[in-house]
C-alpha cells in the first residue's frame, strides 16, 4: 500500500511541477522587439514597379533578443487619422485593422526574425502616377481613393505583435503632405 501511495504521490508531485513550469518556460522562451524609423535610412525614392518615381516609407524592427527567434511578427495598421491644419485634433478616417506588407517580401503574412536582425515592412508609400497616398497593405478600401487624396496631415497607426514577444509594439508615424508624391515631410515617429 504504501508503494502505491508514494507512486501516487510522486505523478501528483511531477504534474504539479509539469503546470508550474511550464509559464516560466514560455517566459523564458519570449525576445523583446523594437521598431525605429530614420528619415534618411527609411524613405527611398525610386522607379516603382510601373517604372514611375516612387516614394516608399518603412519601419525598421529588430529583435533584441541575446538568443530567442522572434516567431510569427506580424505588422498591422489600425488605423488612420487626418486633419488639415497643425493646431486641430486629429479624425479617425479608417480603424480597421489591416496587415502591412514586408518590405521585399510582399507575399508573406508573418516572418520569423533571428537574434540581433531586422527586418522593415512598409507602411505607405507615393508614386508620381497618383496623386494620393497609398497605405502598404493588400486590401486597398475604396474610401482611401479620397481620403488620401488630400493635402494635410495624416497619421498612421499601427501594432506589431509576435508568437513570443514579451509586449507587443504600438507605433505612430506623422506625416505632413502637401499634395505631391515628393513634397511631404515626416514629423514625428513614436513607439510605445
Amino acid at each position: 500500500m504504501t508503494e502505491l501511495v508514494n507512486t501516487f504521490v510522486s505523478l501528483v508531485f511531477g504534474f504539479i511541477i509539469a503546470i508550474s513550469t511550464d509559464p516560466l518556460r514560455r517566459r523564458l522562451d519570449r525576445t523583446s522587439i523594437t521598431i525605429s524609423f530614420d528619415k534618411d535610412r527609411d524613405t527611398l525614392t525610386t522607379p516603382d514597379d510601373e517604372h514611375e518615381f516612387g516614394t516608399y516609407i518603412k519601419i525598421k524592427l529588430e529583435n533584441n533578443g541575446r538568443n530567442k527567434y522572434a516567431k510569427k511578427i506580424r505588422c498591422y495598421l489600425t488605423s488612420i487619422e487626418k486633419k488639415t491644419f497643425e493646431h486641430e485634433p486629429w479624425s479617425m478616417i479608417f480603424d480597421i485593422p489591416l496587415p502591412l506588407i514586408w518590405s521585399y517580401k510582399q507575399d508573406v503574412d508573418f516572418i520569423d526574425l533571428p537574434p540581433k536582425m531586422w527586418a522593415y515592412y512598409n507602411i505607405f508609400s507615393f508614386n508620381k502616377g497618383e496623386n494620393k497616398i497609398l497605405p502598404a497593405t493588400h486590401t486597398k478600401p475604396f474610401i482611401w481613393r479620397k481620403d488620401l487624396a488630400d493635402n494635410g496631415y495624416y497619421r498612421f497607426n499601427m501594432y506589431i505583435t509576435g508568437e513570443n514577444i514579451v509586449k507587443p509594439i504600438e507605433g505612430r508615424i506623422d506625416l505632413l503632405w502637401n499634395g505631391s508624391w515628393d513634397s511631404f515631410e515626416i514629423r514625428n515617429f513614436h513607439q510605445e
